[in-house]
This record gives C-alpha cells, structure tokens and sequence, in this order.
C-alpha cells in the first residue's frame, strides 16, 4: 500500500505544480495586454494634452481671453511672476486682462511645448515648455502645467505657472 500512496502523493502534487503552471501563465499572458493598453491610453492623453496646450499658447499669443480662460478646470491656480497666486477664475480673468492689456499691438509671441507626461493612473499629466514675448525680447522663460482629466474625458490644466529667465529689473526709486 506505500508504493500506491507515494505515486497518487506524486500525482498531486506534479497535478498542483501544472494547474499553477497554467494559471501563472494565463495571468503572464494578460499583463502585457493590460499595460499595452494602458500605454497606449497615455500615450493618446499625451497627445491631447500636447494639442490642448498648443491651442491654450495660441489663444495667448493672440490675447483671446476667453479662450484662454476655457483650459482652466474648477479649482484652477495661476502662479504667475511678481503677482499672488489667482485662486479663483476671477482672479485668473483679471490677472490675464491685465497681462493682455500691458503688452503692445503687434508684439510676437512665439512658445514650444518641450515635454508631456501623464501619470500611470491616467488622470493626471503635465506639460513644460519655453515662451519668448517680442523680438528682441521684452520677456522670455519657461512654464510648467498641470492637467486633469474631467468627468467628461477632457483635459484641464489645475496648476499653471511661468516664470522669466531674464534678469529682474532693479527696485524702483
């Protein structure tokens, strides 16, 4: 009766080893399904954020405000140069009628979106990027966004910030 005993003991066990070997396996064939979806999701969420801030940078340029100001999700913070943050969309409003109101007829504005990344969770992304304001410069430096993906699968920055790379002017007397 031992000889049988050990061979229905192999038997099971080397039945366990093949039944873990076939789920281990299935679940390994799956994964990379999973994450090249998942790839593929951000990289689309890349490109739509991309887009999105090409078209937020055009309105800039072109002092449409209201344009403007449709990129910006609820909850939305401008941190701009030498202002206080703008917390409210009001705030937002008013910091870029100013800035709009402040530059010249005519000046050029040129930008380039350097990089995009969103998040493994799919749901949040950020944007950097060069702007220069006239030729030769009154202004030129870099930005940094934040996108969030809505409810309704859009994307809108929630964080916004520039700031110059040229010297700041002296203390006023």
């Amino acid at each position: 009766m031992a000889p049988t005993r050990t061979k229905v003991g192999r038997f099971i066990t080397i039945s366990i080893g093949c039944i873990g070997l076939v789920v281990s396996t299935l679940a390994c064939s799956k994964a990379p399904a999973e994450n090249n979806n998942r790839t593929s999701e951000r990289t689309q969420a890349e490109a739509t954020i991309r887009q999105q801030d090409d078209a937020w940078l055009k309105a800039i340029g072109a002092k449409q405000l209201d344009a403007t100001m449709s990129y910006y999700g609820d909850g939305a913070v401008l941190l701009a140069p030498n202002a206080p943050a703008a917390r409210t969309k009001e705030e937002i409003r008013q910091f870029w009628s100013q800035f709009f109101a402040s530059i010249p007829a005519g000046v050029p504005f040129s930008y380039g979106t350097t990089q995009v990344a969103v998040a493994g969770s799919g749901d949040l992304g950020y944007a950097l990027g060069f702007y220069t304001l006239g030729n030769p410069p009154i202004d030129k430096g870099k930005y940094v966004e934040i996108w969030k993906k809505q409810a309704n699968g859009s994307w809108k920055a929630i964080v916004d910030t520039f700031n110059s790379d040229m010297p700041a002017p002296p203390p006023a007397r």
